[in-house]
């Protein structure tokens, strides 16, 4: 009796140790080595890697590169010549990505030119509060990005149901504080619609088209992120985003 307890005892902590496992990031790093790794061929890899695997939900970080060819020391692994490093919330956002059509169409589009690939999963370490806190503080600079963002796009709408339309792009979204010189004067631009323009969360001015790329009945707005660089998987966009 003492030792069905023991196991059962064993067996708990193993079923809780995998569950706790299971809550922490989930850091997902792939290397391939491919049939045709010529310069032009790498980059066209590298960029199907960021049209289908970035912008998953649950995906907190995202990064592709080729070798660093100048690392020459025996502990180097040369064997790979693209790799790509994913961090996930948590197991089952990985395991959702797993199933996602768009990871799924990237494997059919390149797996023809692979030669090997090798995929190592692992959880992140118990973090430390400062690490916590950053992830939490960058969490909270995205929705305060997507409130400014929703709150942008009400007083284009009050702008509209004045003017007629949503400002042109040369006019952006300065039309909300003064009346464009194009509007002539007997446009019914009752602004400023805004006390203020805000930039974003990273101190940056808001981007802003019309007629939209995205969605034709309104105007795209975004910002460019942390990163500071427009295009790219962590700008926070108006629109939505296509799985």
């Amino acid at each position: 009796m003492r030792n069905v307890l023991i196991s059962l005892l064993v067996l708990t902590a193993i079923v809780a140790a995998s569950a706790a496992a299971e809550e922490r990031a989930l850091h997902h790093n792939v290397y391939f080595k491919l049939k045709d790794n010529s310069p032009e061929v790498k980059g066209t890899f590298m960029a199907a890697c960021e049209k289908y695997l970035t912008g998953h939900a649950g995906m907190t970080a995202f990064a592709v590169g080729p070798i660093a060819e100048e690392f020459q020391r025996d502990v180097n692994d040369r064997d790979f010549d693209v790799a790509i490093q994913i961090v996930f919330e948590d197991k089952a956002a990985h395991d959702a990505y797993m199933k996602a059509e768009r990871h799924l169409k990237f494997i059919e589009e390149t797996q023809p030119n692979w030669e090997k690939v090798r995929v190592f999963n692992w959880y992140a370490g118990s973090q430390n509060k400062s690490s916590s806190e950053r992830q939490a503080g960058a969490k909270a600079l995205r929705t305060a990005a997507k409130t400014q963002i929703l709150a942008l796009k009400t007083s284009l709408q009050a702008y509209r149901l004045d003017v007629g339309d949503y400002p042109a792009t040369a006019a952006g979204l300065r039309a909300l504080r003064e009346a464009p010189k194009d509007l002539g004067e007997s446009a019914r631009w009752a602004g400023p619609y805004v006390k203020e323009l805000p930039l974003d969360p990273w101190k940056r001015p808001y981007q802003y088209e019309w007629p939209g790329k995205h969605d034709e009945s309104t105007p795209d707005i975004w910002s460019v992120g942390p990163d500071g660089v427009d295009g790219t998987h962590d700008d926070v966009v108006s629109w939505e985003r296509k799985k």
